[in-house]
């Protein structure tokens, strides 16, 4: 029976290390915008990196799509990258009801 669970666990792990597909995400603010790149501080607040934009590039806004537009300096955003270090997706929160 244990060797039944650890041979179902061991199964399990390559579908969480590879969920991304081997890609990374990027957490944090934005600190400033431009239509070819947006420069991200990491959530540690010290470090910043510049993320290339493309015509591909999908934006979210909570769970709806998004453009270019709804992105703000200050907002919290998630950016998933591609193997070519540019932004696949850009997910800042959604937008406050006013």
């Amino acid at each position: 029976m244990k060797r039944l669970l650890l041979f179902g666990a061991l199964l399990l792990v390559p579908a969480f290390i590879f969920a991304h597909g081997g890609l990374r995400d990027l957490k944090g603010t934005i600190a400033k915008i431009s239509p070819a790149e947006i420069i991200v501080t990491h959530t540690d607040g010290k470090t910043s990196e510049t993320v290339g934009l493309t015509n591909a590039t999908i934006y979210k806004v909570g769970s709806a799509a998004g453009t270019w537009n709804d992105l703000r300096v200050g907002s919290r955003v998630v950016v998933h990258l591609g193997h070519d270090g540019k932004a696949m997706e850009v997910h800042v929160p959604q937008k406050p009801a006013s």
